[in-house]
C-alpha cells in the first residue's frame, strides 16, 4: 500500500510539472551549424533564441561580434523577411498576439517573456537606427513581424522593461530589430 501511495505521489509531482512547463526543444540551421533552442509555448513552436544568420541587411550590436552570440543579428524588415531557415518563418502579427494573450499582456506577461518561465527567454538587444547608430541595449527590445504598415514601415512586437509594457508598433523597415522564428505547421 505504502509503495502505491509513493508512486502515485511521484506520478503525480512529474505530471504536474510537465504540465506546467513549456516543450523545449532543439533546432540545427544547416546553412551555418547554429544549434538553437526551441520552445512550444501554445500551439506554436518557437525559436527560443534570436536568430543569428549573418546576410545582408544584418548587424551585430556596436559591429561587435560577442554581441551577435549574445543576442542574435538585428535585422532590416527586408533581411528579416528573407533570413528564416527553411521550415520556419518570420511571425505573423497574429501569431505574435497569440503568444502574448498566452502569457499575458501586464508584468507577468514581461517576466514570463524575459525571465525564462515560459522558455521564450527575450534578451534586450537593442536596435540599429537607419542612421547606423545603435541603441538601448540591455533596455529593450523589439522583434518583426512579417506584417507590412505601408511602403515604408512595418509592424513589430516590442518589450520595455522600465514601463512594464508589451506593445506593437509601425517602424521604418531600414532599422535594425530582433528575429524570432517561428516553425511551419
Amino acid at each position: 500500500m505504502k509503495i502505491k501511495i509513493i508512486l502515485i505521489f511521484i506520478f503525480s509531482i512529474i505530471l504536474f510539472y510537465s504540465c506546467g512547463k513549456e516543450e523545449e526543444g532543439k533546432f540545427f540551421d544547416k546553412r551555418d551549424g547554429t544549434m538553437y533552442k526551441t520552445v512550444k509555448i501554445g500551439k506554436t513552436e518557437w525559436l527560443a533564441e534570436n536568430l543569428n544568420f549573418k546576410c545582408e541587411g544584418s548587424y551585430c550590436y556596436d559591429n561587435n561580434e560577442a554581441n551577435c552570440e549574445k543576442y542574435g543579428r538585428l535585422y532590416t524588415w527586408d533581411a528579416a523577411r528573407t533570413a528564416s531557415p527553411s521550415g520556419w518563418h518570420l511571425p505573423t502579427d497574429e501569431e505574435w498576439q497569440y503568444l502574448i494573450n498566452f502569457l499575458g499582456k501586464d508584468s507577468s506577461g514581461i517576466k514570463a517573456m524575459t525571465g525564462g518561465s515560459s522558455g521564450f527567454n527575450a534578451l534586450f538587444a537593442g536596435t540599429i537606427q537607419p542612421s547606423g547608430n545603435f541603441y538601448l541595449l540591455g533596455n529593450y527590445t523589439a522583434f518583426w513581424s512579417d506584417k507590412e504598415d505601408n511602403a515604408n514601415f512595418a509592424w513589430l512586437r516590442y518589450i520595455k522593461p522600465d514601463n512594464n509594457s508589451i506593445g506593437r508598433g509601425s517602424v521604418d523597415k531600414r532599422t535594425g530589430y530582433s528575429v524570432r522564428c517561428v516553425r511551419n505547421y
